[in-house]
């Protein structure tokens, strides 16, 4: 992954261990609520400029945990006006929900990507 990708999986990472690691199964719309993390607030938590541009390195965050057979850390992060990732999230809007939980849900994320 490039560097951007890098910085954005490790905040993801880091995000989900202090927020997502307390929640268990079911994953109830308040558990999302308080999961997710806008894309300003994720470019801040990387050290990365503004959340214009992100979308291509979030997908390669998203394609790293495909492979790894991870839930997409990628469906925590969300358009702070909406609630809702963008409209090239992977798979579809129709995708989100299910991948949401699953991420939130799950407790065998590495350390680093």
């Amino acid at each position: 992954m490039r560097p951007t990708a890098e910085a954005f999986a490790q905040a993801l990472l880091t995000r989900h261990k202090q927020v997502c690691r307390e929640f268990t199964a079911p994953v109830s719309e308040a558990r999302i609520k308080a999961s997710r993390i806008t894309y300003g607030d994720l470019c801040k938590m990387a050290g990365r400029g503004v959340p214009v541009g992100a979308g291509p390195f979030l997908f390669e965050v998203h394609k790293r945990c495909e492979k790894q057979g991870f839930p997409p850390l990628k469906s925590l992060v969300v358009n702070k006006k909406t609630g809702k990732p963008g409209e090239n999230y992977p798979g579809g809007l129709g995708t989100w929900p299910k991948h949401v939980r699953e991420c939130i849900a799950f407790k065998k994320y590495p350390h680093s990507l």
